[in-house]
């Protein structure tokens, strides 16, 4: 897109779209996406649609089927609104048309994607959820003769097609994005659904359109540095909260890495975390007498009790399903998008005749609570989704464009990478590799996460818990496959060599691309 003259904003939206087939596990046309832009004019917007209830959703059904199982399958999906949200931005902010964006992931589709070694992973987790998938089982999994209760992953670099897939984007590059949520593939969508026993409808598609939101994003500030992010119910808001956090630290404590950056940052999410499960809707949190007060409470040689936090305990199952693009142009446009299925491979389930898999937001949903309070039928779903895509401007120009998958993690990994470049002003490449300190709140409680590698041993496991961080998960053999720890992918303006720098993380699988050519973009 940029080689062809477009700019961030087009080619942001071509590489998303064409994820559904490259990565169709990590996100898709089934899902929902989350974009912060700043353009070169200094224009700073967040467009995203909150994920929406099906208005026929029948918990009853949803409760019985969930007696001894994760709910997935098409049950799980809410309204997917990634199609919206991406077609209002290149509507409003791009100069590509709709056909030109979906041009590469027609390509894809029809070609095929290697599957790589990071995914195999995720297979292992969910190899219950494909197994009974009609349509994943038989393009990712392979049955020993003999042992078809644990079925293998196929081999990495395996070509993976989708059926189906490639005549559903041809289909809506041709006929619109409207065509989605009103036309063919909505009516499509809705049949195969309710022959399938799922709960979203043409009539729920309908109302997407109209939902899609286009505001301003949440705005932090960080060592003279303007932050951008997204707002509730994305992670942005925690993100900043704990950004600002460390902020009002001394900067010498997050100077170098060890064990005082990552604990600063650990206790910095887990303040943030605490508020936002509170609720606070009027953002006095963001605020930077807030964030003095919060690094107040900070003790350098030992973690906050759950009573001194308040902290909620509650088990999150997380979005783990996620993907992020960062691009910037030629003229200093910048694009943050992440998107995410709410688990790897989503719902596990996608309708037949279309292709896309569906997405299990509906998952973590409380079925205990009646219909008509929080999270009612037809609202949104009121849970807080982890992603926390972000734009960090220095002296009116972009510095950095950052995203990653990761859950409830996403915070931590995002605090880490940014606190190695300001703070410790590292290489864009050396932040992203640095090894990392996380914390989570998940299936397995709030925990820490350690990547046993560099500034860090298993010595620093038992020092973390004499520290009074009781559950500490470490990782000794920290690399291409620790997706657990993020897939950070950035664009950062290097001032000293007067170029833009993009890094991908190795940690999953990902890329980092400039045009072979400048295309100068007129006014």
């Amino acid at each position: 897109m940029l080689e062809a003259g477009g700019n961030a904003v087009d080619a942001a939206v071509a590489a998303a779209f064409a994820l559904s087939a490259a990565e169709p596990g990590g996100s898709g046309i089934g899902g929902q996406s989350w974009m912060v832009l700043r353009m070169a004019t200094g224009e700073a917007r967040a467009i995203y649609c909150p994920p929406l209830m099906p208005m026929r959703i029948d918990r009853a059904r949803m409760t019985a089927y969930r007696k001894g199982h994760d709910l997935w399958g098409p049950m799980a999906a809410s309204v997917p609104t990634t199609v919206a949200t991406l077609a209002h931005a290149l509507r409003r902010y791009g100069t590509k048309s709709f056909a030109e964006v979906l041009a590469p992931s027609v390509a894809v589709a029809e070609s095929g994607y290697r599957f790589r070694s990071f995914e195999r992973g995720y297979l292992a987790n969910y190899v219950h959820r494909v197994r009974d998938s009609a349509i994943l089982a038989p393009i990712y999994l392979v049955t020993p003769t003999g042992n078809a209760v644990s079925p293998e992953a196929i081999p990495a670099d395996t070509c993976v097609k989708i059926p189906s897939l490639a005549d559903t984007l041809r289909r809506l590059a041709e006929a619109g994005s409207a065509d989605f949520y009103s036309g063919t593939i909505a009516a499509q969508l809705d049949d195969e659904m309710r022959a399938a026993g799922g709960f979203v409808t043409r009539a729920d598609l309908a109302r997407v359109p109209g939902s899609v939101l286009d505001v301003e994003p949440v705005r932090g500030r960080y060592r003279g540095l303007s932050v951008l992010s997204a707002p509730s119910p994305a992670g942005g808001e925690t993100f900043v909260a704990a950004l600002q956090i460390l902020g009002a630290l001394p900067e010498g404590t997050l100077a170098q890495p060890g064990l005082a950056r990552g604990h600063a940052i650990v206790e910095a999410v887990r303040l943030a975390f605490t508020r936002s499960a509170q609720g606070a809707v009027d953002r006095k949190w963001l605020t930077a007498s807030w964030a003095k007060r919060q690094a107040r409470r900070i003790h350098p040689e030992r973690a906050l009790t759950y009573v001194e936090m308040k902290e909620s305990v509650r088990s999150n199952p997380g979005n783990r399903g996620t993907s992020h693009i960062s691009v910037v142009d030629s003229r200093g446009n910048a694009v943050s998008l992440t998107q995410s299925l709410g688990r790897y491979f989503g719902a596990a389930w996608a309708p037949p005749g279309l292709g896309f898999l569906l997405n299990a937001f509906l998952e973590p949903l409380d079925l205990i609570e009646a219909a008509g309070t929080r999270s009612g039928v037809g609202s949104t779903v009121d849970d807080e989704i982890s992603v926390a895509p972000i734009i960090l401007v220095r002296d009116g120009r972009v510095f950095l464009v950052a995203g990653t998958g990761g859950s409830t993690r996403i915070p931590s990994i995002l605090l880490n990478v940014v606190t190695s470049l300001v703070d410790g002003h590292e290489p864009a490449a050396d932040a992203v590799a640095q090894p990392r300190m996380l914390w989570e709140i998940g299936s397995a409680g709030p925990r820490v996460l350690l990547e046993v590698a560099g500034p860090w041993t298993l010595e620093t496991v038992e020092v973390l818990k004499t520290m009074g961080h009781d559950n500490v998960f470490a990782l000794t053999t920290p690399g291409s496959n620790s997706g657990a720890f993020g897939g950070v992918y950035t664009v950062t303006w290097n001032a000293a060599a007067s170029t833009w720098e993009g890094v991908a993380d190795n940690r999953r699988a990902g890329i980092a691309a400039a045009p072979a050519h400048i295309v100068t973009i007129a006014p």
